[in-house]
């Protein structure tokens, strides 16, 4: 990853200009590309709970849970997530979801 300069950098924050050399994918010059892991960020968390007398007791147990997930244009997007311990998380979107439009995309540079 290089920095708006030309020089090689390892990290840039939010808005900053890089260029990355290698990037799988099709991606257009002006195209907007989204960062979805940290590798350090990731190892903060890590480091952050191990060691912790409850670590691989609590957050590396699998447990089996069940979604159920209903969308309908002009109703209101929920999502069920429950376990078998009887744990259930309900989440609905704040407003009604809209119906798919079959468009060709065009990309717009805000």
């Amino acid at each position: 990853m290089k920095d708006k300069n030309g020089q090689a950098c390892t990290y840039a924050r939010a808005g900053d200009l890089v260029t990355v050399d290698d990037i799988k994918g099709k991606v257009n010059n002006g195209d907007k590309v989204y960062k979805i892991t940290d590798k350090n960020l990731m190892k903060e968390a890590r480091d952050r709970f191990e060691g912790k007398p409850w670590y691989k007791e609590k957050l590396l147990k699998k447990v089996d849970i069940k979604i159920e997930f209903q969308a309908y244009a002009g109703k209101y997007a929920s999502i069920k997530v429950h376990d078998d311990r009887n744990n259930i998380v309900i989440k609905s979107l704040d407003e009604p979801t809209q119906e798919a439009v079959n468009k060709k995309f065009r990309y717009s540079n805000y």
